[in-house]
């Protein structure tokens, strides 16, 4: 299923309130498209060219371990996609 449907059937909320953690940059460009937050987690040598796709897009934040996204960082998300400056550029 698409990330909208999980966002808003199964989970049941706002669009803009979610923030996905994924390894994957097609996922981080449906959370820009519909005003989610992204935490990008390229997390095998496979996916280490998503760590560049995922710049390209405009995503501020990828990790290298799932242990570095804390309260901090999700704070950090979330005063950002307040003032809209969550996305680095334009796509």
């Amino acid at each position: 299923p698409g990330v909208e449907y999980i966002v808003r059937d199964v989970i049941g909320v706002e669009f803009g309130q979610a923030v996905f953690i994924d390894d994957v940059s097609r996922v981080a460009q449906a959370a820009r498209t519909g005003g989610a937050g992204f935490i990008g987690f390229p997390s095998t040598p496979a996916h280490q060219r998503q760590r560049r796709f995922m710049r390209d897009i405009g995503v501020r934040h990828i990790v290298d371990s799932l242990a570095e996204v804390g309260p901090d960082l999700l704070a950090r998300v979330d005063a950002e996609l307040t003032t809209s400056t969550h996305w680095s550029i334009a796509p």
